[in-house]
């Protein structure tokens, strides 16, 4: 078994991340919207939507 390289980048909802800066920890208010019909063609889709306890918006995933 090979020892991990404790600089190796790391994944985040399928998006490489090659540096953290920092991280804090916030208040937010998470919305979960489902998008698609469910279907085989078209499956749902779960979309984070973040937003400030003042109601501005901050981004999703």
């Amino acid at each position: 078994m090979e020892k991990e390289n404790a600089t190796q980048s790391v994944c985040v909802a399928n998006c490489e991340i090659c540096r953290i800066d920092g991280a804090e920890l916030a208040t937010v208010i998470r919305v979960e919207c489902l998008t698609g019909k469910g279907t085989q063609e078209d499956p749902y889709t779960a979309i984070y939507k973040f937003y400030t306890t003042d109601n501005k918006y901050i981004g999703s995933i």
